[in-house]
């Protein structure tokens, strides 16, 4: 595949365009990303339309300070249950 490659920050950050006022972790942390590092992520639209945005990262932009970023707005926005290495019987 040729090209640049992107890291799909959807789940956790898409949002419903056609519910814009609705408050929802996911676009609080949509736009918390773009805030803290504008011009840096791609907005996503939605296969279907503009009813589902979500941000992508191209990796030749990934640096410490956005990595720094991620990390903490994922742990603040997906509870750790929703993680494939969440061991809940320890």
């Amino acid at each position: 595949m040729y090209g640049p490659r992107y890291l799909d920050l959807s789940h956790f950050t898409h949002w419903d365009a056609y519910r814009p006022a609705d408050t929802h972790a996911y676009r609080s942390t949509f736009d918390a990303l773009q805030q803290a590092h504008p011009d840096t992520f791609s907005t996503v639209i939605g296969r279907d339309g503009p009813g589902l945005i979500w941000l992508a990262l191209r990796l030749t932009k990934l640096t410490d300070p956005i990595a720094d970023t991620l990390l903490r707005l994922h742990d603040q926005t997906c509870p750790t249950t929703d993680h494939l290495w969440y061991d809940p019987t320890t």
